[in-house]
């Protein structure tokens, strides 16, 4: 079921933001893989793959989630230092409009947007964001481990 969510909104992405490339697609919509070339990649286990939703509206859908305490979801600690390394970016999308994909046959449901509905993207801290995530959950296993 697609569910379109009309309004402005702020999403997150990780991802490159010259080139739109992500983990799991590229700019295209061609599945990539990156997200497998991580260490135990926490994201790598969600079921992914190509699904009509993603061509909805004769439009190309984009992975987001809605809150940055989400991406603790998508993303483990040490995932993020890896994607930090290779020059990923934590994005902040303004949107008119944006929708959430429900998967029922594969357990889960997650946002998307489109850039037609774009109103602004902006580069947010990675490192810092990591840092406040890393002081706000001590008791983790971190350790000393700190980002970028």
């Amino acid at each position: 079921m697609i569910e379109l969510i009309e309004g402005r909104a702020k999403v997150y992405r990780v991802g490159h933001m010259a080139d739109s490339q992500g983990l799991w697609y590229d700019a295209e919509g061609s599945a990539t893989g990156l997200i497998h070339t991580l260490d135990g990649a926490q994201a790598a286990a969600l079921p992914m793959g190509p699904h009509p939703y993603f061509r909805a509206f004769q439009s190309r859908w984009i992975s987001v989630t809605d809150s940055m305490a989400n991406l603790c979801n998508w993303f483990s600690v040490k995932d993020c230092l890896q994607l930090i390394n290779r020059d990923y970016s934590l994005l902040e999308i303004d949107t008119d409009r944006h929708a959430r994909f429900h998967f029922p046959d594969r357990g889960y449901s997650h946002e998307v947007y489109r850039m037609a509905d774009v109103i602004r993207i902006r580069t947010l801290d990675f490192s810092e964001w990591l840092r406040e995530r890393v002081r706000s959950e001590p008791n983790q296993g971190y350790g000393k481990a700190t980002a970028a």
